[in-house]
């Protein structure tokens, strides 16, 4: 397995929880409601009416009928994780040469979305107004915001103004506790005030910093076949589709990749899914433990460990069969709850590596779980035991601002490593019949108290009270459908999906080549390219940046080259940050831009490109594109390199096969580097898939490297 890069404070990134089954006000009643079979996660209690504060829910797919209680019990049974995981089956079968494996599809880090900073109505973007009645700057609006201005456009809604305690307060003493204050809103449509009011700061108390949507980012991150976005997209509604437009244009709202992220994982929020192990609801100080360390309750003792062994080396070691309609993979990612009391903490899981296994006798591991005596006293049944030691890696959503404005697979968060000790149980024929967890003194972790309470596995957006749209229910937002998100999702993935009738982007004849909103400091210079263009003429314009006014900054266009400031093809030299420039090509080439900052401070600024008069789409495609079919042999870090030449907008796909580990490495516009690419799978083996988006006419270029000494390889391009 390929190794994973992180620090320790990457690792402590996740103590920000994101979810907790509260303590109902008056009472210790159990915070895991099964109703109707699904799993609510409840925060907690209205003291008034019992009325439960949720944080959404998995509707639960089961496989088969509850059983004989065992070691590894009902609740812990694989096969409610995945219905190939039978006992008796060859998953529940020991076997020591299955030491690693990964999962083939990417999980990707992104935000939690706290119900602290509103759920998916937060205005996560820098410099966005925090005024939730001022709707005027559409392009930093939240994401449930920018949903309501497309598709319930003048629908605006009243939000009542509210003074309530933090929900830990007005558990103590709720008549006394210290009073919040929000005033009175008018929003912009129904899908804001249902946020605010049930995932954000005008519920009946103010949310607790660890509630969110961390359950709904890993299911969406796991589950939506058509993965993250790709790239900003500017739209509008049009009769029942999406159509791709300028920000200019009537009825057009901007979508940045993370507030689709953002829409999908409010309506992953509320999901079916599968599920095995048990919730602890204990604080950890009011945990009772017997003489072993180990929680006397049995729920507290979550997720067996025999359990997860078969769960996680049957996922990405022996493989299995996705559960997810459309797609198609082998070795599925899962998600578990990383957390051994009352918080819930859900993070996905992508890898998985045994660092030591040996055999033990039933005295050995008698004494590694902490007691004395031949006989082992844990699981009559056993026959054989292991000590096994493993390192699994988690995906983080503790992804700061400035990487969410990145497309997800170019994010600096790495994987975040977690440590597991346990005994496996065995009987005479090597099936596992269950498991101990271990707190071995030379552990960097306890693995009786910090193992996964329970894994689940999503296969379906809509949950528990939700129609096949997931419009409806009470436990994600009932206004947003996915099937108008998931059109935003498919036009940021697949341009010619969203593509206006007759060409064009803007309804005016143009077609958007970049809009970037970005800032300049005194004699800065920041730079844009874009793509190889077409033959025709464009329209670089520079605007102030409507959320930070003021400031000058200086415009320079050249085209072929990048301009400095004593050589381009256009520098209006205007007083402040309003300029414009005309480009015409005459054979394809790149426009190169630099911004100056002049004045002293800020000098915020928009920038657009634009195709007008032929230029960006009018003028005949480039030629079809035969594919590309190369085969070779690498050496260890030898790197071989292909393009594409210029071709047409459309999604294209590179699949790499051959012996050994070769790596792709995609990137358009220019050629890849260890370091700079559109996709790198990084897999095990020389099988690896790319597919990128081109949504104007461009280049790409593929590098193959070697990984082992020596790799023969076959590279096959085509367009999709």
């Amino acid at each position: 397995m390929k190794a994973h890069k992180t620090s320790l404070l990457a690792a402590l990134a996740l103590t920000a929880a994101c979810a907790q089954t509260g303590d109902s006000p008056d009472t210790e009643t159990d915070n895991v409601d099964f109703r109707d079979g699904s799993y609510f996660y409840v925060l907690g209690y209205d003291a008034e009416t019992g009325t439960q504060i949720r944080g959404g829910a998995h509707q639960v797919v089961t496989f088969d009928e509850q059983g004989k209680a065992e070691a590894i019990d009902s609740a812990n049974r694989v096969s409610r994780f995945h219905p190939a995981m039978q006992p008796g089956s060859e998953y529940y079968q020991y076997d020591a040469s299955l030491t690693e494996g990964e999962s083939d599809v990417f999980v990707f880090a992104s935000t939690w979305w706290p119900q602290s900073k509103n759920g998916t109505a937060q205005r996560w973007q820098p410099g966005a107004n925090q005024d939730y009645s001022n709707h005027s700057d559409t392009a930093r609006l939240s994401p449930v915001e920018k949903y309501d201005a497309l598709f319930y456009a003048g629908q605006t809604q009243e939000v009542a103004a509210v003074s309530h305690c933090q929900y830990r307060d007005y558990v103590e003493d709720a008549e006394n506790c210290t009073k919040i204050d929000h005033p009175a809103l008018t929003v912009i449509g129904p899908a804001t005030k249902w946020e605010l009011e049930n995932q954000g700061t005008y519920q009946f108390v103010e949310p607790e910093n660890w509630w969110g949507h961390c359950n709904g980012w890993a299911s969406y991150a796991t589950t939506e076949p058509l993965g993250f976005p790709e790239r900003d997209v500017t739209v509008r509604w049009e009769g029942d589709e999406i159509v791709e437009c300028t920000d200019s244009a009537e009825g057009c709202v901007q979508f940045k990749m993370a507030d689709v992220e953002g829409l999908m994982t409010e309506l992953y929020f509320s999901d079916k899914a599968t599920f095995s192990g048990r919730r602890c609801n204990t604080m950890p100080d009011d945990m009772e433990r017997d003489e072993f360390g180990r929680p006397t309750d049995p729920a507290c003792r979550d997720l067996n460990a025999g359990a997860f062994h078969i769960a996680i080396v049957g996922a990405f070691g022996r493989g299995a069969e996705s559960l997810v309609e459309g797609r198609d993979a082998t070795h599925p990612p899962f998600v578990i709850d990383y957390n051994y009391d009352h918080e819930i903490w859900n993070f996905p899981v992508i890898d998985f590596e045994i660092t030591s296994q040996r055999e033990v006798d039933a005295t050995e591991a008698q004494s590694l779980v902490g007691a004395a005596g031949s006989a082992y006293q844990f699981n009559p049944a056993a026959k054989e035991f292991r000590e096994v030691a493993m390192t699994f890696h988690m995906i983080s959503d503790s992804v700061p601002t400035g990487e969410l404005l990145k497309r997800a697979d170019a994010r600096s968060i790495a994987p975040v490593p977690v440590e597991l000790h346990y005994v496996l149980e065995l009987d005479s024929n090597g099936q596992i019949l269950g498991g101990e967890w271990l707190d071995p003194p030379s552990a960097f972790v306890n693995s009786k108290e910090l193992h996964p309470d329970f894994v689940w596995m999503a296969t379906e957006v809509n949950g528990w009270g939700e129609n096949s749209d997931d419009l409806g229910g009470d436990d994600d937002n009932p206004f947003i459908a996915y099937s108008k998100v998931r059109e935003i999702l498919l036009c940021a993935n697949e341009p010619e999906t969203c593509a206006p009738a007759g060409g064009g982007v803007g309804g005016n004849g143009t077609v958007v080549v970049l809009d970037v909103t970005s800032n300049a400091a005194q004699n800065d210079e920041v730079r844009f390219t874009t793509e190889t263009l077409e033959p025709g003429t464009y329209s670089v314009t520079m605007t102030h940046d409507a959320a930070n006014p003021g400031g000058d900054a200086d415009l320079y266009v050249r085209a072929g080259a990048a301009p400095t400031r004593s050589t381009w093809d256009c520098r209006p030299y205007a007083y402040g940050s309003d300029e414009e420039c005309s480009v015409t090509l005459t054979e394809a080439a790149v426009i190169h831009v630099m911004v100056h900052g002049y004045d002293a401070g800020s000098n915020a600024f928009r920038l657009v490109i634009e195709g007008k008069d032929g230029g960006g789409g009018t003028e005949p495609p480039p030629a079809q594109w035969e594919g590309l079919d190369e085969s070779g042999t690498v050496a260890r870090n030898e790197e071989l390199h292909y393009s594409t030449g210029t071709v047409a907008a459309g999604t294209y796909e590179f699949v790499l096969s051959g012996t050994n580990d070769a790596d792709l490495y995609v990137r358009t516009g220019s050629a890849p580097t260890t370091t700079a690419y559109n996709c790198r799978p990084y897999l095990n083996g020389s099988a690896e898939t790319c597919s990128v988006s081109l949504t104007s006419p461009g280049e790409i270029f593929v590098m193959v490297r070697g990984y082992a000494n020596s790799s023969n390889f076959g590279l096959v391009g085509s367009r999709q």
